[in-house]
């Protein structure tokens, strides 16, 4: 009976603490972040936190996919998914897949899931595998299936072939080299052998990819990032931004759309950029910095963010210097630090009132990114938190 009465004081201790402690230790080594959701892999070990509404932090007690009228409690704190030896995770909207020991794992929403798993199901709580193969490098959910690189550079999406083969994983060419895939709203992209290509909800229209405009003696592309109709890159250490620009979203000091990648600011010292809906954040010389939409969340019932509420340049976007990577979604960024420490917050730059402007005009420094699960860190509008999803009028599919 003592060893029990013990069993159960550590489990009580761990839930009060552990969770707190993990999120403030170091050495985490990748995040991405969904729609109200995150998920960071540290050791070889995979964490998830925040909405759980479809199933999307995979950290269910039970194997099974089957779905109920009730959601799962929002997690406050990263909560760990089964399994070790994780090398990779990708997370977009209300979806979750990682590479565990080269195998393919997929969960969440099962709008698209349930085809590829061949099992009905409109949620799936659980890791669950795809196909047989054991040599994938890493994976990501898209608008409209799942994506994900092989180890030598082969692409394979969900449904390639067109919309009667969304069971299967096809080869989205015949080349490889890709080295990085991305995922914004309706379109996909990746960078093949320096160069970086898009294509349109994930060739189910047949659309092939298409390569963005060259830049002359700029040389090859090492990141992509895209977001709700725009995409950014970086080649050696300068940032270019191209597509829709209706709220300072690619950084030029504009909101001109533009159909050509436009440089921004004139540093050559960009290490990581991210995007998610109209925003935009990227990290120069460790500082980092974000644009385009900062504040959407507060206040909804607008139909247009006032200008207040968003930024046609880089702001820094946080005091400290000490940053190695970012991501970034409609709700939510998080990020790496100094030490491979975690640091999240919703959008809001400064603190901004319910009519859509900052409560101190005169604050010339943004609000910190803090842990996760911090009280500065749950802004995530209230329908999040309790899993309920976000209505069409509360998540507009082409701007904040």
């Amino acid at each position: 009976m003592r060893w029990r009465r013990v069993a159960v004081g550590l489990l009580v201790t761990c839930l009060a603490g552990c969770g707190p402690r993990l999120a403030r230790a170091p050495g985490w080594t990748q995040v991405t972040v969904g729609d109200g959701h995150a998920c960071a892999i540290r050791g070889g070990k995979l964490y998830c936190w925040g909405s759980n509404m479809l199933g999307e932090l995979g950290s269910a007690l039970r194997r099974d996919h089957r779905s109920s009228g009730l959601y799962f409690p929002y997690r406050r704190y990263p909560t760990r998914v089964a399994g070790r030896g994780w090398s990779h995770v990708g997370a977009h909207e209300e979806a979750t897949c990682g590479i565990r020991r080269g195998r393919l794992f997929c969960w969440g929403d099962g709008s698209d899931l349930s085809r590829l798993f061949g099992v009905d199901g409109d949620m799936f709580r659980h890791p669950q595998r795809v196909g047989e193969r054991s040599d994938w490098r890493t994976a990501l959910p898209t608008d409209d299936g799942v994506c994900a690189l092989r180890r030598d550079g082969a692409l394979f999406c969900q449904g390639s072939s067109g919309l009667d083969d969304l069971d299967t994983m096809n080869q989205l060419g015949l080349s490889i080299g890709w080295s990085t895939i991305d995922a914004g709203f309706l379109t996909n992209g990746g960078i093949l052998r320096g160069r970086p290509w898009v294509w349109g909800e994930g060739a189910r229209r047949r659309e092939p990819p298409t390569s963005v405009a060259e830049i002359p003696g700029a040389g090859p592309w090492r990141d992509l990032a895209l977001g709700d109709g725009h995409g950014c890159g970086i080649r050696r250490g300068e940032l270019y931004c191209w597509g829709t620009n209706r709220y300072g979203e690619l950084g030029d000091g504009t909101t001109t759309d533009r159909n050509e990648p436009i440089r921004v600011g004139e540093s050559a010292g960009w290490t990581d950029v991210a995007a998610g809906g109209s925003t935009t954040c990227g990290i120069d010389g460790g500082a980092l910095y974000c644009w385009g939409v900062v504040a959407w969340g507060k206040f909804r019932a607008i139909e247009e963010p006032p200008a207040s509420t968003f930024f046609t340049t880089p702001q820094l976007a946080d005091p400290r210097r000490d940053w190695s990577a970012i991501a970034v979604s409609y709700w939510i960024a998080c990020g790496l630090r100094g030490g491979g420490r975690l640091a999240c917050r919703t959008h809001p730059m400064f603190e901004i009132g319910a009519d859509g402007k900052p409560i101190d005009p005169t604050a010339t420094e943004p609000r910190p990114f803090v842990t996760p699960g911090t009280h500065k860190y749950e802004l995530l509008p209230v329908s999040l938190m309790l899993g309920v999803p976000p209505s069409a009028t509360s998540r507009p599919t082409t701007n904040y």
